[in-house]
């Protein structure tokens, strides 16, 4: 659910500038 298609997702996005997209598209990006 949090990373499961990318190693780092919820901490990828969610330090790259958008925290709401990041919570939305965690495992999108």
């Amino acid at each position: 659910p949090r990373g499961a298609g990318l190693p780092k997702a919820p901490d990828v996005p969610l330090r790259r500038g958008d925290p709401r997209r990041a919570r939305r598209g965690v495992g999108r990006l």
